[in-house]
């Protein structure tokens, strides 16, 4: 379908650039997206130019429609917000070419955030330091401009209702241990209490990792893949789901124990990492009005909603007949089987970790 979305945008041109001739052809250049996608993305070019003019996304998997057409809508709604609209991709066409449904967005340059790590296999605190600086700035605009309070019955019910879902889940496809089903059941109880007493809840992004996050030098540039995002979410997911994620772009070698202890040095020990960490975690919640009593609560959601996410992926792969590459299966034997899989999901493991030393969480 390539061809005739070349002529689409070309017929379009003019709607979209006025700043520079319609160019006499276009070049595409596809590149690798996240196992959860349901979208091929391209890049495209004019030739003999090194930048991307913009980029394309194609809906390949139609019962992936409902989060593919979610990132035109939230990023139109992002758009009007004034210290965000700079950073996220503009909605530039969307319809359907060739049989199949597209969205074309602006190109934003950049590179992704970087993850460099010590010889003891922790972040590198000076670039950590840096890094939350802007990641708290970001959050600050962030949940100043969409937040929505709880105390709204639309909202309350909705959290609630995500929240018992997940828990329902979480029992019925990972079977959890007795410290699993514990920690699931008080965290439950915890979340009613802070609903009840009007939780603020915020758009969350709902894949916010470095991969996603575009800096120019030591600025951000841009925030792209919205296709996620959630109008209401718990507070700090994003922020829970950035951390955990560290080591998943750090260029370590990969391995099941660098996932659990990079989880343990940055929730469950006293470290100079964690210090940041948790001066962090504290800083949003006074942004958010959450007490920071709250955090590990809001960690355990966060950790135990990407474990039921993650398995949810691997399960629908494996129907398909494969087994997706991802930072945490890339070494896996594939003559393994989908059970081996299953029962090596990082976050789930993630999760056991938490609910096995939950009273170490110090945030």
């Amino acid at each position: 379908m390539l061809p005739e979305m070349r002529r689409e945008i070309l017929d379009r041109w003019e709607s979209m650039d006025r700043t520079r001739a319609r160019p006499g052809s276009l070049h595409f250049l596809g590149i690798r997206g996240s196992i959860r996608s349901g979208r091929v993305t391209f890049l495209v070019f004019i030739k003999g130019e090194e930048e991307p003019l913009f980029t394309l996304k194609i809906l390949r998997n139609k019962k992936k429609k409902e989060q593919f057409v979610n990132e035109p809508e939230t990023l139109k709604e992002l758009s009007g917000y004034p210290g965000i609209s700079e950073f996220v991709p503009k909605v530039l066409m969307t319809g359907v070419c060739a049989g199949a449904e597209f969205v074309l967005e602006s190109y934003i340059a950049g590179q992704t955030m970087k993850a460099p790590v010590n010889s003891d296999g922790l972040p590198v605190e000076n670039d950590a330091a840096n890094a939350f600086a802007v990641i708290r700035d970001w959050f600050r605009v962030l949940y100043s401009a969409t937040e929505r309070n709880t105390t709204d019955t639309v909202h309350g019910d909705e959290m609630a209702k995500r929240v018992e879902t997940m828990v329902a889940e979480y029992e019925q496809r990972l079977r959890p241990d007795q410290h699993e089903a514990k920690l699931l059941r008080v965290m439950s109880e915890e979340y009613d209490g802070l609903i009840k007493d009007g939780l603020v809840l915020h758009r969350a992004h709902g894949d916010f990792c470095r991969q996603n996050i575009l800096f120019e030098g030591e600025h951000l540039s841009g925030v792209i893949d919205w296709e996620l995002s959630r109008p209401a979410e718990s507070p700090l997911f994003d922020m829970f789901t950035f951390l955990v994620n560290h080591h998943l772009f750090s260029g370590m070698e990969s391995g099941r124990m660098r996932y659990e202890r990079c989880f343990r040095e940055t929730f469950l020990e006293e470290n100079r990492y964690s210090t940041l960490v948790k001066r962090l975690i504290r800083s949003c919640c006074k942004i958010m009005g959450v007490s920071h009593e709250a955090a590990p609560f809001l960690l355990a959601y966060a950790v135990a909603s990407e474990a039921v996410a993650e398995h949810i992926v691997l399960e629908e792969a494996s129907h398909r007949g494969f087994i997706p590459w991802s930072g945490e299966t890339d070494q896996l034997d594939k003559a393994a089987g989908f059970e081996e899989l299953f029962r090596t999901q990082m976050w789930r493991r993630l999760f056991s970790e938490l609910s096995s030393n939950f009273n170490s969480v110090s945030l």
